[in-house]
């Protein structure tokens, strides 16, 4: 064998020799792999593009809902589709208290109430339009927990389901709400040595939680927003009704993702609500300044409104936000008996019967029987009674002094709206003429535009654009007999 033969046989054996075979296989290899790494890259830049395009459609669905002036409205359409019946306060406070997670102070919300009363529904129904990875729903919390958990906890939601299931960490919690900052320092030992660890974690969260008992602890007032779940006749006869009816409208498929962006896009930034308007700095004096809790209940007041503001203006957001009087007449109309009811923390059914017995005693020009109150609210006897009982004890209510025939009790309203704590927008208007003397808004629960106007005609009485009593005589939002037949 020659010398070149034999060094080919050697480089072939070597590996150091390929053969033209060989190398028109290697770049035919090479010419496949090229084109399937080609074709992976394409298909990477189509599902990315794709994915450009459905983020760019989700965000332009977002913000068109939140750009609807009735945005609240279609809120409440919403959650009634999730399964929710009635409790629109409930519904919008909760929302506004999740809106308020990237304000400086936000809201937290205990929702309270008798056990199957609907509190856990309407909780995790609000949930649902909030992104999964804002929300942090606990079933219960160890002492120590929140120390040494994930990230921060500013711009979250903290649920409890129920609130006693977190009692070993109730201490914290209320640190986070009021501090915003949790600090652990805890001892160390590696073999002789000693020393101690810090672990901080920072944020105020907003907490939503339920609880079904009949006492809540002083320093949990003072730090939730208590609302009661509504326990009526006429509520049960609604969800009964409901029950027994079809089925709500299906949330289509991508729905729920259009609500989460929604809500996400609903942001506090710099120079948000750095200018207060007038008629605002002058709100605390014509507020109960007698009342217990009146600083704490006029902080989460500002905040409701600036989450109000947030919903009406991120979607445009031509310049930074503040609150307008259109935000103050909506939480006029959301919040007075959720402020008027805090107190005490009085029942809705007791507030309601108030409110009636001090409107037939404006009617009939003195006190009233329980049986007129019994037919002016439309429920059954029992129930009429153990109410009484309920506000007379709340001092809400009282009987009329002195006998009368047959032993007859007629009732006299103390405290009609069970301390009156926010005053009506009419009164706003009558003292600030650069309003203009009248405002146009949006009502949250009907969807409707509604005008209160100054009434110049009549000497300067005031004049609301919506009627103040039903067809029935009930002050608007109180008759059951109206709530029955929208059903």
């Amino acid at each position: 064998m020659s010398a070149p033969e034999n060094k080919k046989r050697a480089d072939s054996e070597s590996g150091a020799f390929i053969s033209p075979e060989e190398i028109l296989t290697d770049l035919s290899d090479t010419a496949e792999g090229s084109e399937a790494r080609q074709d992976r890259e394409q298909g990477r830049e189509r599902q990315r593009a794709e994915e450009e395009r459905q983020e760019s459609l989700l965000l332009k669905r977002a913000r068109a809902l939140i750009r609807e002036k009735d945005f609240l409205t279609w809120v409440l359409d919403m959650l009634k589709r999730l399964g929710v019946i009635g409790e629109e306060i409930i519904l919008l406070v909760l929302t506004l208290a999740g809106v308020s997670r990237t304000l400086l102070r936000p809201v937290s919300v205990m929702l309270r109430g008798s056990p199957s009363s609907g509190k856990s529904s309407a909780l995790k129904a609000v949930l649902q339009i909030f992104a999964p990875e804002i929300v942090m729903e606990r079933a219960g919390l160890s002492g120590k927990a929140l120390f040494y958990g994930e990230g921060s906890l500013a711009g979250k939601i903290l649920v409890l389901t129920e609130y006693h299931a977190g009692k070993d960490s109730r201490h914290l919690i209320r640190l986070a709400q009021t501090e915003g900052v949790l600090t652990d320092e805890t001892s160390v030992l590696e073999g002789r040595s000693r020393s101690t660890a810090i672990t901080e974690r920072v944020g105020r969260p907003v907490v939503m939680s339920t609880t079904s008992e009949s006492k809540i602890a002083v320093d949990d007032l003072s730090r939730f927003q208590v609302v009661w779940a509504d326990e009526s006749p006429a509520q049960s006869l609604r969800v009964m009704r409901s029950r027994a009816s079809a089925p709500p409208e299906p949330i289509r498929t991508g729905e729920l993702e259009v609500w989460h962006k929604a809500m996400s896009l609903l942001v506090a930034r710099e120079g948000d609500f750095l200018r207060p308007p007038k008629w605002l700095r002058s709100l605390p004096r014509r507020m109960p300044l007698e009342r217990p809790g009146i600083r704490r209940d006029f902080e989460r007041l500002i905040t409701f409104l600036q989450a109000i503001a947030l919903c009406r203006g991120c979607a445009r957001r031509p310049k930074a936000i503040d609150i307008e009087f259109t935000d103050y007449a909506v939480a006029h109309l959301i919040f007075e008996r959720v402020f008027a009811a805090t107190p005490r923390a009085i029942a809705a059914q007791d507030l309601q019967l108030t409110r009636v017995v001090a409107r037939l005693n404006e009617e009939q020009g003195g006190p009233v029987t329980v049986k007129a109150v019994a037919d002016a609210l439309g429920w059954k006897p029992p129930l009429v009674y153990k109410t009484v009982r309920s506000a007379v004890a709340q001092n809400l209510v009282a009987y009329e002094g002195g006998t009368r025939a047959r032993n007859v009790k007629r009732l006299v309203a103390i405290s009609p709206e069970g301390s009156s704590f926010l005053p009506h927008p009419r009164s706003i208007l009558a003292d600030y003429p650069e309003l203009g003397g009248s405002v146009t808004f949006t009502n949250p629960f009907s969807g409707e535009e509604e005008t209160i106007a100054l009434n110049k005609r009549g000497g300067g009485n005031l004049a609301s654009g919506a009627p103040s009593r039903c067809k029935h005589g009930v002050k608007q939002g109180v008759c059951a007999k109206c709530a029955d037949s929208r059903r």
